[in-house]
């Protein structure tokens, strides 16, 4: 059973598909359609979201870390932006077990559509990884409860989303913000970054400082421990493991 979005006061809700990304946003109210990844991209002009598709990027340095595929350099990028208040809520919805779940934002310094994403801009607000005494090699981890958003189990939990504050004293203007989930299952890692245009509102004049910034690709390097691991948390090594580093930078709290 889903939850009804509209619920969430001042937060803004995303449902996934299997595997690659957000369909659609929900903003205090206001419903924002995503892209689909086999339509025409002349077609989906009225969105927040930048191309994506949904199969995964296995290699951690290509173009296509920054906002997916078909979000390169030379793309049409949408130009509507999404209104949230610094100290807003965004929560959303995936279907992975094992791995990390990480936002970035980057400001755009003006409108997003003119903004490719590149250069050590980013910063990471939310880091997710395995819950309190959790095994590597169970799903004692943060993506199944806090990803699958109003899934309802058999014992009649309702699932909570995944939920990601902006900073309250991030300085206002237009920001990407930028989801990703870690598929660490299969070896090479699997990545899946989304891409949407906010409008940051509020009196804050909070940003951070370099050692928060990194770029993409770049941010991570294969021998990242949470990176290297993927592939064997089935191995004797690595299932019974009690810690997963996620990789990247510290989380900037504003």
């Amino acid at each position: 059973m889903l939850l009804k979005a509209f619920s969430i006061a001042a937060s803004l809700t995303l449902e996934a598909s299997a595997h690659g990304g957000i369909s659609r946003y929900f903003i205090e109210g206001k419903e924002y359609p995503g892209n689909v990844p086999y339509a025409a991209a002349a077609t989906q002009q009225n969105t927040i979201q930048r191309r994506w598709w949904p199969d995964p990027i296995y290699d951690i340095k290509h173009p296509s870390m920054t906002c997916n595929r078909n979000s390169d350099p030379g793309t049409s990028f949408p130009s509507l932006h999404a209104p949230i208040a610094a100290g807003g809520n965004i929560t959303n919805s995936w279907v992975h077990c094992k791995g990390g779940i990480v936002a970035y934002i980057a400001a755009c310094n003006g409108p997003c559509e003119d903004f490719d994403g590149k250069g050590k801009v980013w910063f990471k607000i939310y880091e997710g990884g395995l819950l309190p005494g959790g095994k590597v090699g169970s799903c004692d981890w943060e993506q199944p409860d806090a990803t699958h958003y109003g899934w309802e189990t058999p014992e009649g939990k309702v699932l909570p989303g995944w939920t990601v504050k902006i900073p309250e004293n991030l300085r206002p203007g237009n920001y990407l913000i930028r989801h990703e989930i870690m598929m660490i299952e299969l070896s090479p890692i699997q990545m899946y970054p989304n891409c949407a245009n906010l409008r940051v509102e509020g009196t804050g004049d909070a940003f951070p400082g370099e050692e928060y910034l990194v770029e993409f690709p770049g941010a991570y390097e294969l021998t990242d421990p949470g990176i290297a691991i993927a592939g064997t948390v089935y191995y004797p090594e690595s299932r019974d493991l009690t810690n997963y580093t996620i990789p990247g930078p510290k989380v900037w709290q504003g």
